[in-house]
């Protein structure tokens, strides 16, 4: 028999373990709702509050014409499909129903729309007006069409070289859009959204915490017309020649603006992952590099003048070949002229001629020494060759951008530079080069982008920028009447004239290498860069097509290309003739 002793003492063992669970509650009460009050509240905020980024409006791309400005890349609003799982009710019907309207497949439906805990599910974006009607008509509760913005370009394959495009992430890609992206963004702002017990936010303009800032536009120096001209005459000559590549610029030789750019094939930006390769996205005006041929000689012509070893008077004999180091270099259908002037190495192209200028500029003609090699090779990186252009666009991937042998080269391999060939350049370093002839000597910064408005009002302006007087006004206007002499009726840029007018310009036509160290016989690249030859030139143009199927020189396919759009800028312009 329990004694009253022990019960008593029993219940004062549990009264005690209860006051001590009690003592417990009450320092844990005291603790939360004093020491870490502040700690819980931040938590039941956090669990109510959730920081949300805002998009900034990203910047336009826009052309000007005259006082008037059209935007070839933009924002335009479309609407976004998402859904939440739980509330969707017969998957499997509304999966057939939604595939056959926005274009995806079925099963990939169902994984969306099948619950796993997310009640936020994107299903497709940028619909089209009749795709919304279509979905608005099922009247299918779970179902959500957001408000949203999205990248078009207006001109489509036009200027897809140059734009470049927005990714699914909001991202530039390649381009104008990649370069100045962070012009382009803006910068995105911060929201405080509270959250409903069902976890939707409530965000209000009293809950932003910073501001977005929406992007700046970029105003292009570009030409509409003049770029649509190019893009009709380049693909016109391609579909002719069939080319599997083609090319043009269009410059002012005196500031550096491009006034078109234009590169085909070309793709649409608006379905830019349609496209067989990313090859596709990259501009190869900026980035190619390829050997030019015989419209580098002009180069080699001034690097001549340039040093006083040659004068535009000095004269050789031509026996149609030259030997250097054994090997034997020939003119183009191993012609030869007999004595010829300087005029006459443009004029006809010779390959020995621009090789017995080498051989002059080290002073121990005919041999080709190391100072020959030296000062070869500086005049070329004088004219920008193995560097970049620093034009403002994406592209030019590399700070030793073309390949320039260096001095410790073979006398052959030197030799053959002279006349574009074992001598990799891009098409803007070229027509860049050329352009000193045309302008008086100097170096010019190609660029794109004349000028940047902000949302606050403010325009940054680009200026032009000459880099430097790589060659003298004299020299300058000697090869210049020289190129002039190429473009005339009895010479090799005969299919360049544009009666009426004076214009300077050479030809290329340059053998492919094959990848062993040699050519192949059966491609070439054709390629003609001419300017309006005046003291206020308006204008440069480079026209190249990349292996045309047509056999013959680059006089009867890019030359001719040149000519037709020589003959509307100088419409375009409004110049008279000058004869």
């Amino acid at each position: 028999m329990t004694s009253r002793y022990n019960l008593s003492q029993r219940l004062n063992s549990w009264v005690a373990v209860v006051f001590v669970i009690f003592a417990i509650v009450v320092y844990r009460l005291i603790v939360i709702q004093v020491f870490d009050n502040q700690k819980y509240l931040q938590a039941a905020a956090n669990q109510q509050t959730k920081r949300q980024t805002i998009i900034a409006k990203r910047g336009r791309i826009l052309l000007k014409e005259g006082d008037q400005s059209f935007a070839i890349a933009q924002n335009q609003a479309v609407k976004s499909l998402r859904a939440d799982p739980k509330i969707v009710k017969d998957i499997d019907l509304l999966a057939d129903k939604l595939s056959s309207i926005i274009g995806i497949p079925r099963t990939e439906l169902v994984d969306k729309l099948t619950y796993s805990g997310n009640r936020y599910v994107a299903i497709a974006d940028n619909l089209t007006l009749n795709q919304v009607e279509e979905i608005e008509s099922l009247g299918v509760e779970g179902l959500i069409l957001e408000d949203s913005e999205s990248r078009y370009y207006g001109e489509s394959e036009l200027f897809a070289g140059i734009s470049g495009f927005v990714n699914s992430d909001g991202v530039g890609q390649y381009g104008v859009e990649q370069y100045w992206d962070d012009v382009l963004a803006g910068t995105p702002g911060l929201v405080k959204a509270v959250k409903d017990n069902q976890g939707i936010s409530l965000a209000s303009r009293d809950n932003i915490l910073v501001d977005p800032v929406d992007g700046g536009d970029i105003y292009l120096t570009l030409d509409r017309n003049i770029q649509a001209w190019s893009y009709d005459i380049l693909a016109k000559y391609m579909d002719k020649h069939q080319a599997f590549e083609g090319q043009i610029v269009v410059m002012d030789p005196m500031t550096g603006k491009l006034n078109a750019m234009v590169n085909l094939p070309s793709y649409d930006p608006n379905k830019y992952g349609s496209v067989d390769s990313e090859s596709a996205y990259i501009n190869p005006i900026v980035s190619d590099i390829y050997e030019p041929g015989s419209v580098f000689k002009p180069l080699t012509m001034a690097a001549g003048l340039e040093s006083g070893q040659v004068t535009a008077n000095s004269s050789y004999f031509d026996s149609g070949s030259v030997t250097i180091d054994g090997q034997v270099i020939n003119n183009a259908e191993h012609k030869s002229y007999g004595t010829v002037a300087m005029v006459d190495v443009l004029r006809n192209s010779l390959n020995t001629g621009v090789v017995w200028i080498l051989q002059h500029l080290g002073g121990a003609y005919p041999e080709i020494n190391q100072q020959a090699k030296v000062v070869f090779r500086d005049f070329i990186s004088k004219v920008g060759f193995g560097k970049k252009t620093d034009i403002d666009i994406f592209g030019e991937f590399s700070e030793q951008l073309g390949i320039v042998k260096s001095v410790d080269s073979s006398n052959f391999d030197y030799a053959n530079m002279t006349f574009g060939q074992g001598i990799s350049v891009t098409s803007l370093q070229m027509i860049r080069a050329l352009a000193i002839f045309a302008n008086g000597g100097n170096l010019v910064r190609p660029y794109l982008v004349g000028s940047v408005s902000y949302p606050d009002g403010k325009e940054k302006i680009f200026e032009p920028k000459i880099e430097q007087a790589v060659i003298t006004p004299e020299v300058s206007s000697q090869v210049k009447a020289m190129m002039e002499a190429v473009v005339s009726p009895s010479a090799s840029g005969y299919n360049a004239v544009v009666p009426g007018y004076r214009i300077g310009g050479k030809t290329g036509t340059a053998q492919v290498p094959d990848g062993q160290g040699g050519y192949r016989t059966d491609q070439y690249n054709h390629t003609f860069i001419g300017f309006q030859s005046d003291p206020n030139s308006k204008f440069i143009i480079l026209v190249r097509l990349r292996v045309p199927a047509s056999q013959g020189y680059s006089a009867s396919t890019s030359a001719k290309a040149f000519a037709e759009l020589a003959k509307k800028l100088f419409d375009y312009y409004q110049i008279a003739p000058t004869s």
